[in-house]
């Protein structure tokens, strides 16, 4: 849909894209009675049914009112109807003060009552169009065309849609993955788009609304039963038959009917280990059935239409639609031509960029009919706001059957692809087995289930930013085409991008903490509508639990803010950071908080990323793409960084993967740097170098050999940061440079480690006080295998002495006895007594005596 229009009538009307209290001559519609009666012959004459009935739209002039104060009460009234979570969908994507508009405001009903006065059954009425569609008799159509208020006629557009779903036998493929859930056959389609790795961070669609649209659902089929002993079918509703009723029902229908739906939905949300888990299988749910398949008029435009209006007035997030309008019509209409498919001309389409607007995401198919060529697209796929789905195999190839771009205006798509060639889903005939099926129709949901994940990550973003974020984060958006668009996604880069219109907390995480008697916290906001300097807030807590505290950040300039928190008492911090814009749009950092935090450990030595918690201590940068947290490989955990994740390798690039936490050596004694890693790369013309930068980032030295050839397991990789200690800015990065030639499987990196002799200062506001609390932490980590470390503060110079003592009270070993300087230390505690030999597992106690005082803590050696 053009974004400065709004069409209204397919031929008719073309009027301004309006909001709330738009003047409403912008939308009456004077009658025009040769149009009308023209309309009338055309559709007479086209669509004489076999039964003699004839399925038509009725567009009206007007919603019964013409004065401005009624208009207003109207749109006060629209507003009242909406559930509080569509209204809160739609003031996220329209603003506050334009959540409702002309088109929310229902038909007229004593227009409806007058046309059902000729005997004409309704079928759909559809305030968006400010129209109903009815089946009627010759004689009854030209009663209604008579009528003052109707403003045209029109047929319904039908099609008689082929059995476009090929079914196979599920293919069996070794696991390479090392995600917590057992993906079983769908693991490859999951990988593909990289969803795993937001599962592992327990991002899987929770507290989305994802709507349905297709043939019907077996709901008895176990890969359901989850989201329905849940709760999470929240509705359904069948546009065929007019009632609740969405699961086969053989009075009424085959058992083929709900065989489509039963693919898609599963593939989208299904949820059964060791078999099948769609991406979204944590999400809410609504079914439209919008198709008959054993009828000669199989999709009807105005079912599509109709379950829009209806996932809008429940609240969705998201539509996942497969099915599609343009060849094959039931004759005698004629099929949709690639004049029609400019993003304005169907009612589907339309309807689809309607839903958008109101802050749902949709998602749907190309279409199978690549064979045709380029152009082969189908409605709604044509829609400017859509995020039109190709199909490519598990090896990223597009699918033979894979519709074409570009439409009619000569815009790209597909916008993305996925797996549409064997995709694993649920045996629509069998309630316990699952299968393999290839189309389109396939792909879609997965996308559809990716959309659901990164709202759940950001729920925050409109439909727009989810468009974007995975535009221009697949593996094709350097050099989009019509046949691949921009390419395969890949949800865990999409869920670090910041579209356009983000809010950004742009903040660099701690690693450790003084024990001064408040902390700095510093960060840069900006970006939505503008920030509210007023809502932006830091949450903190020590670690173990209980409630957040609410410190208020503050800012002279509205860009940077900061503010000092409490110091925990006797153990680690936890904390958050929200803002909001001047719409009431919320955002978090980490995402996901207050579920997500940031785990920082006082006057630490030792800073490790497993990337378990994701990638908030790095930042990316590259010619044509970026590194990227994967769950395909890691040395330990489930999650490792990747410049390559599944395959997605880039010749002539050159990508860095760069610290993005506060690193101050001036007062290190000794550093140390490690990184497990593996790789897989062209050896002597691609490789991966480890650099640091001792001046914030604008010069750089390599530290240690280039990574490159082969090496197919995680091995330690050591670095020497000595010529940095002394310096305040320290920045370190991985940069992998290739050529052009050969494509490889690429490098992993896992288990990044500094330790260093003395804690880390605070850069962003350094202090230089002493600490005013005399202190002993719990040791880390605790339970401990082999090394723990303790550390402690004192208030002033003196004598200290740290002892270890087993459960009877016998003293193991001194790990230090001599004069400290007031300030925060660490010392390791290696697990030998004072022979040196390895002391068993079991609990112990460490002693802290100083002048100060004596503190004592337990800890715990396992083995």
């Amino acid at each position: 849909m053009n974004k400065a229009l709004i069409i209204l009538l397919a031929g008719l009307i073309v009027i301004p894209a309006v909001f709330a209290y738009e003047s409403l001559d912008k939308f009456l519609v004077s009658r025009d009675d040769a149009r009308v009666m023209a309309d009338l012959q055309k559709t007479i004459g086209d669509v004489p049914d076999s039964d003699g009935i004839i399925r038509a739209w009725i567009f009206f002039t007007d919603k019964g009112f013409s004065t401005a104060a009624e208009y207003e009460n109207r749109l006060v009234a629209a507003k009242s109807q909406l559930t509080p979570r569509s209204l809160n969908r739609r003031q996220k994507a329209r603003g506050r003060d334009n959540a409702v508009d002309y088109f929310d405001i229902p038909v007229e009903p004593s227009y409806v009552n007058q046309v059902l006065a000729t005997g004409a059954k309704q079928r759909k009425i559809l305030r968006w169009f400010n129209a109903m569609t009815v089946e009627c008799d010759a004689e009854q159509l030209t009663q209604i065309s008579h009528l003052p208020f109707v403003a045209s006629i029109r047929p319904i557009a039908a099609a008689l849609r082929s059995d476009d779903v090929s079914i196979s036998t599920p293919a069996t493929h070794p696991s390479m993955s090392t995600s917590t859930l057992n993906y079983g056959a769908s693991e490859a389609q999951i990988e593909q788009i990289n969803a795993s790795v937001a599962h592992e961070l327990r991002f899987k669609g929770q507290g989305v609304l994802v709507c349905m649209m297709d043939t019907g659902y077996r709901q008895s089929h176990r890969a359901f039963q989850q989201a329905i002993n849940d709760g999470r079918l929240l509705a359904q509703y069948d546009f065929v038959f007019n009632d609740g009723n969405t699961d086969l029902d053989t009075t009424q229908e085959t058992e083929d009917q709900p065989r489509h739906g039963t693919l898609t939905w599963s593939a989208l949300g299904g949820e059964t280990e060791g078999q099948l888990y769609g991406p979204a299988y944590g999400a809410d749910f609504i079914l439209a059935k919008t198709e008959n398949i054993s009828s000669e008029r199989h999709i009807e435009e105005d079912n599509w239409a109709a379950a829009a209006q209806w996932a809008d007035s429940i609240g969705a997030d998201v539509i996942s639609a497969s099915l599609g309008y343009r060849y094959d019509f039931t004759p005698p209409d004629q099929s949709y031509s690639y004049e029609d498919m400019n993003g304005d001309s169907t009612i589907v389409t339309r309807a689809a960029d309607l839903a958008v607007l109101n802050g749902i995401t949709v998602v749907t198919a190309m279409g199978n009919d690549g064979d045709l060529g380029p152009g082969s697209l189908i409605a709604p796929a044509d829609g400017d706001s859509v995020i039109a789905c190709g199909a490519v195999d598990e090896y990223g190839y597009i699918a033979y059957f894979s519709a074409l771009g570009p439409t009619y205006d000569g815009r790209i798509k597909p916008e993305i692809c996925a797996m549409g060639v064997g995709t694993a889903c649920a045996d629509p005939f069998n309630m316990q087995l699952f299968t393999n099926a290839s189309c389109t129709s396939l792909s879609t949901p997965l996308c559809g289930g990716a959309a659901a994940v990164l709202l759940s990550i950001h729920p925050h973003w409109t439909p727009m930013m989810v468009r974007e974020a995975m535009m221009m984060t697949a593996n094709n958006a350097d050099n989009p085409d019509n046949n691949y668009g921009n390419g395969i996604i890949d949800v865990g880069k999409a869920m670090y991008y910041h579209p356009e219109g983000d809010i950004v907390i742009d903040h660099r995480p701690l690693i450790t903490f003084a024990l001064y008697p408040t902390i700095p916290i510093a960060a840069r906001i900006y970006g939505g509508a503008g920030i509210n300097p007023t809502m932006c807030f830091v949450y903190s807590r020590e670690t173990g639990g209980g409630l957040f505290t609410q410190t208020a950040l503050t800012t002279t300039n509205n860009l940077d803010f900061s503010a000092s928190i409490p110091t925990p008492d006797t153990g680690g911090l936890e904390y958050y950071i929200t803002a909001m814009d001047i719409n009431g749009v919320e955002v978090t950092y980490p995402f996901g908080a207050p579920e997500h935090y940031f785990k920082v450990r006082p006057v630490a030595s030792r800073f490790e990323d497993s990337f378990e918690d994701g990638l908030y201590y790095w930042k990316t940068s590259g010619i044509k793409g970026c590194w990227a947290i994967t769950a395909e490989r890691a040395a330990t955990g489930n999650i490792s960084v990747t410049d390559s994740p599944f395959g997605e390798y880039h010749n002539n690039d050159t990508l860095d993967l760069e610290s993005y936490f506060p690193l101050d050596l001036t007062n290190v004694d000794s550093i140390a740097c490690s990184v497990k890693a593996r790789w897989e790369l062209q050896t002597n013309y691609d490789r991966v170098v480890f650099q640091a930068s001792s001046d914030g980032g604008s010069s750089w030295m390599n530290v240690g050999l280039a990574i490159t050839g082969t090496n197919t397991n995680f091995t330690t990789q050591s670095f020497n940061l000595t010529p940095f200690l002394g310096y305040g800015d320290v920045r370190l990065r991985f940069r992998m440079t290739t050529n052009s030639s050969t494509t490889r499987n690429g490098v992993y990196l896992d288990d990044f480690t500094l330790y260093w002799r003395r804690a880390v200062g605070i850069d962003n506001g350094r202090q230089t006080e002493l600490p005013v609390r005399f202190t002993l932490q719990q040791n880390y980590p605790n339970p401990f295998n082999a090394n723990t470390e303790i550390s402690f503060s004192i208030p002033k110079s003196g004598y200290v002495q740290i002892d270890i003592y087993d459960l009877g009270g016998r003293k193991l070993k001194t790990i230090h006895s001599g004069e400290m300087e007031a300030g925060s230390h660490s010392l390791l505690w290696d697990g030998r007594n004072e022979r040196g030999d390895l002391v068993g597992s079991g609990i112990y106690f460490y002693r802290l005596k100083a002048e100060s005082g004596v503190i004592v803590k337990k800890m715990t050696l396992l083995k």
